[in-house]
């Protein structure tokens, strides 16, 4: 959705909002690394990993981009990003799952695994 980013008397108009309809419980529970407890969803993700069996069950067409209903991370399908990229937005950053942490935002993202698709 096209949208408006105001600040004090500052209208950015370019921007857009993405409402993302598809929610899945699909956090690998021994392989990520919370602080904190599963019940409740009261809990820090510290590291996460992705469960196969659960995606598997799931139409591509249902995780090309979702949210997980454990907590609100956002997770784009290898080609959605590749789509994005070639689009040559600004704004966007991407990491794998299998290197995302709490703190990967921060850090350089030596991973050149999306610029060959």
């Amino acid at each position: 959705y096209q949208t408006n980013i105001v600040n004090g008397d500052k209208i950015w108009s370019e921007h857009y909002y993405m409402h993302i309809w598809n929610h899945h419980q699909a956090i690998h529970k021994k392989r990520s690394e919370i602080s904190g407890t599963y019940v409740g969803g009261r809990f820090t993700l510290l590291k996460l990993s992705l469960d196969e069996k659960v995606l598997d069950q799931v139409p591509l067409e249902k995780r090309l981009v979702f949210t997980l209903e454990e907590k609100p991370v956002f997770l784009f399908h290898e080609s959605v990003v590749a789509a994005l990229r070639a689009a040559d937005l600004s704004g966007l950053d991407f990491r794998r799952v299998d290197s995302w942490s709490i703190g990967s935002a921060f850090e350089d993202d030596d991973d050149d695994f999306y610029d060959d698709l």
